[in-house]
């Protein structure tokens, strides 16, 4: 009775946890809860800590060692690179330890609804930091949010956590779903990345019966398992051929609202080092209030290794590599799906390392804490 209790206590202070990080997220950009967020802030952050240390309890040393490193490493991230995208990850991946995903994932989704209906209704009667974006003559609506494509990233978890759910069994419902929610998108924001990543996901979920990925397909397994990696190289790629003046990536670069020539600015502007830097980067919304020029970095790879160092980008990497190794020996095909998506988008938008849009994350503590017992499975099966 009593080690029931433990641990329906800490699921609901990881819920409670979870529910401050996404409200901080959400709610940032409404004008009279600003001076409190960042109280919630510090109020998650020790609550997560405290929740890693009853997690530590029955484990061996080694383990505890490497997770108070991770720790110390993810509060040395959020101090020199200004934000807390890997603290909030590291923290809440630890803390996740004996929680199911797929009831994270339904509270998930009644919350995101929730507060995004709460945060559009605000926006609309002018209680938050209005972020109107124009291009080529359309209006782009924050809603209330940071920014359009944050909006849009908002709306794209839903689909992926929605259709995630409903995996075992497909419906026309739910593909009705995926269609109405890129209309949605393209209504208030228009926000290209996001659509084409929900397309994406549409594609592979009506060419899942094919089967290119599983166990038996090496190469497609090999590339899956890489992929981090190889957009990574594919981004540092596309940058040095825009400054040795290819035509092509030029043009590329004018379709994609000058993206390619804003990171490879800002590549020349960092040191790529162990530990990251201070990323400067300035929003529309603020270069609209003190009229400085919008300064921007979308693309993930880049941006992860400019302001995170080549530490932690390293271990995101085996992190994925890992996670998607027990996702293909587990058949786990629409998270594959998902992380796959979420990669390829990356290349033009920095959504996969946030908590926030990308709940899958915390698979991977599922892979940390039973990974003795699911390495030897794989072993096994010859995997």
């Amino acid at each position: 009775m009593k080690k029931i209790s433990i641990l329906t206590f800490k699921k609901n202070l990881f819920f409670l946890c979870y529910f401050l990080v996404l409200f901080n997220i959400m709610f940032s950009q409404v004008i009279f809860l600003s001076p409190f967020l960042k109280y919630l802030r510090i109020i998650s952050t020790f609550l997560l800590l405290f929740l890693c240390l009853l997690n530590f309890f029955k484990m061996n040393k080694t383990d505890i060692l490497i997770f108070v490193i991770l720790i110390i490493l993810s509060f040395v991230t959020k101090f020199v690179s200004g934000t807390s995208t890997i603290l909030n990850l590291v923290l809440l991946i630890i803390a996740f330890k004996g929680i199911d995903l797929d009831k994270l994932i339904k509270f998930d989704i009644k919350i995101k609804i929730l507060f995004l209906l709460i945060v559009s209704i605000l926006y609309f009667l002018g209680y938050t930091n209005v972020n109107l974006h124009y291009r080529n003559g359309i209006v782009r609506h924050s809603m209330g949010l940071s920014n359009p494509n944050s909006f849009s990233s908002f709306i794209m978890s839903l689909v992926f956590e929605y259709t995630y759910l409903n995996r075992k069994k497909i419906r026309i419902k739910n593909l009705i779903f995926i269609l109405l929610s890129i209309l949605i998108i393209d209504y208030f924001s228009s926000s290209r990345t996001q659509i084409f990543c929900i397309l994406l996901f549409f594609v592979l979920i009506l060419v899942n019966k094919i089967g290119i990925i599983g166990k038996k397909h090496k190469i497609s397994m090999f590339i899956i398992k890489n992929l981090f990696l190889i957009l990574t190289i594919f981004s540092f790629t596309i940058v040095n051929l825009y400054k040795n003046g290819n035509e092509t990536i030029k043009y590329i670069n004018t379709k994609t609202s000058g993206r390619i020539s804003s990171t490879s600015n800002l590549i020349d502007q960092y040191q790529i080092n162990l530990i990251g830097n201070k990323v400067e980067l300035v929003t529309s919304l603020e270069a609209k209030m003190s009229n400085k020029k919008q300064i921007a970095l979308d693309n993930q790879y880049v941006y992860f290794i400019l302001s995170y160092g080549l530490i932690s980008y390293i271990i995101m990497y085996l992190c994925i590599r890992k996670t998607v190794s027990y996702a293909i020996y587990e058949e786990n095909t629409f998270l594959l799906y998902i992380i796959i998506v979420l990669l390829i988008g990356g290349i033009m938008e920095k959504f996969c390392f946030e908590i926030c849009f990308n709940i899958f994350l915390l698979y991977f503590s599922r892979v940390i804490y039973n990974k003795n017992a699911i390495d030897k499975k794989m072993e096994i099966g010859g995997i």
